[in-house]
């Protein structure tokens, strides 16, 4: 019969750079997504969502471009969720959702954007 290849850490070292980044596009999606609807902070429309095409297409360059994950990527990462956040909040602020309704919304979105 055959074998498997022995990957010992090699899948650890590959998920953990990804568990990482993951993390840190949610908490800071996270913030700014409540920040945003509690009217805290706000931009404009006109320049979140350009920049959010921008943060998707750099990265998607990057990693074509770049086999290597570069220290700073986490904070990168951490810095476009916090952007995405802004945008997302846009859209649920445009569908008018009574403020009672922010804490079902988000959990209506998330099983949505999981499945």
């Amino acid at each position: 019969m055959g074998q498997f290849p022995d990957i010992g850490n090699t899948a650890t070292l590959k998920t953990r750079p990804l568990l990482w980044q993951v993390t840190a596009f949610t908490f800071a999606h996270t913030i700014t997504l409540r920040l945003s609807m509690y009217g805290i902070i706000q931009l404009s429309p006109a320049l979140v969502e350009p920049l959010i095409v921008a943060s998707i297409v750099y990265v998607g360059v990057e990693n074509i471009v770049s086999g290597v994950l570069r220290n700073w990527r986490i904070l990168l990462v951490f810095l476009f969720g916090l952007l995405h956040g802004m945008g997302f909040a846009g859209v649920l602020n445009e569908l008018g959702l009574p403020e009672g309704e922010f804490v079902t919304a988000l959990k209506s979105c998330a099983l949505w954007d999981d499945t």
